[in-house]
């Protein structure tokens, strides 16, 4: 009887565990062999440290140019497709999150003025340790795209 007690129990902790969103949450490291750039400048190191409880999600993070000039970057939102207030190097204007499954998150970035629009698709591999964001971005009729790779160390 008691191993009957114990296989419905691991039947339904696994069903659980199954059922629960992997984690974007944690430190990634931007894998610049893995990535493709198109027409982009490659940058030298980029990290990045994701905080996400559904439906929060905090990103902040570094990139560092082949010249040793630093950006630091950070937004803060939601998953539920509600628009927040941004500030990026091309403008002021909206992000949107939009959680597109258990491993896909999409973001929108509009200036106020229309003029730029960035889509980015990140994407966690289903064993969490890779990180993948497809990006294109349509800058003054100009369109550019990149993937870049992120792994855990």
């Amino acid at each position: 009887m008691r191993w009957i007690r114990f296989a419905v129990l691991f039947v339904i902790s696994s069903s659980i565990c199954a059922a629960q969103a992997p984690g974007f949450t944690g430190f990634w490291k931007l894998n610049v062999v893995k990535s493709r750039w198109g027409s982009k400048q490659v940058p030298a190191t980029v990290m990045v440290e994701i905080n996400y409880k559904e439906p929060f999600l905090k990103y902040s993070g570094s990139v560092v140019n082949v010249f040793g000039e630093e950006r630091v970057f950070e937004f803060a939102g939601t998953t539920d497709g509600k628009e927040h207030a941004t500030v990026r190097p091309s403008g002021e204007g909206k992000t949107t999150l939009e959680r597109q499954g258990p491993y896909v998150i999409q973001m929108t970035f509009k200036t106020n003025d229309g003029a730029v629009i960035e889509k980015t698709t990140m994407t966690l591999s289903r064993d969490g340790r890779t990180l993948t964001y497809a990006m294109r971005v349509t800058d003054r009729g100009r369109d550019i795209s990149w993937t870049e790779v992120y792994d855990k160390p």
